[in-house]
């Protein structure tokens, strides 16, 4: 995970690598559950900073686990450890039959070009609490944009309250700059987030590497 072109990768990716971050700081020994691979890079991450967690990831694609196997290497070795098992199968199902708990839950849902899957949530929102006591959500976009407040309604809605919520806030005046937010319904202590370097044995004059410790170390609540 030491090539320039693997942590540029990484860096076009944090908003995925921030939200299994954050929880995977609260429960380093824990089981948790990501619904949607993407091209694996956040599950990478969490299991290379958290060597004791076990994760379990559920993608409805089969060619988007096969790239992410194709490229991201080290999802087949966490594989091949038992740590990382992935399931071919659509999150509202997953989420319905699974009879497993988990630590935490991160769903990234975010379909690019400025789109959610905002029709899974209802059958999603009605399994999470049975899942796990801990929900984190990655979310791309405005402040003021409508389906953030949707999304944060219909947690709040199925007794699932954010207790954290938090964005890479752009400068002052720029309130149509889209950023990632990531949100939870369990509190983050900002202690274990000012002290967490990502990534921490890479080359620290790589450019990539500074932004993304630097993305991490904007996150505001």
């Amino acid at each position: 995970m030491k090539t320039a072109k693997t942590i540029t990768l990484l860096n076009s990716l944090l908003p995925g690598l921030l939200s299994g971050l954050l929880p995977g700081l609260l429960h380093p020994n824990g089981k948790a559950l990501m619904l949607g691979l993407g091209c694996g890079s956040g599950a990478v991450a969490i299991l290379h900073h958290f060597p004791n967690l076990q994760l379990d990831v559920v993608e409805a694609d089969p060619v988007v686990i096969a790239l992410a196997r194709r490229f991201f290497p080290l999802v087949d070795y966490f594989e091949k450890q038992g740590r990382l098992v992935l399931h071919e199968q659509d999150a509202a199902s997953m989420c319905a039959t699974c009879k497993k708990t988990y630590d935490f839950l991160v769903l990234d849902l975010y379909m690019g070009e400025d789109s959610f899957a905002l029709e899974l949530m209802p059958a999603l929102l009605a399994h999470f609490a049975r899942l796990s006591t801990a929900v984190w959500i990655n979310l791309v976009g405005r402040r003021d944009e409508p389906y953030l407040r949707e999304i944060i309604q219909g947690f709040r809605d199925a007794g699932i309250p954010f207790r954290y919520f938090a964005g890479q806030n752009p400068e002052p005046g720029s309130s149509d700059v889209k950023t990632n937010w990531i949100a939870s319904s369990e509190s983050v202590d900002p202690h274990k987030i000012r002290n967490f370097v990502p990534f921490e044995g890479l080359d620290p004059t790589l450019e990539a590497v500074i932004q993304i410790r630097s993305d991490f170390g904007r996150l505001k609540v």
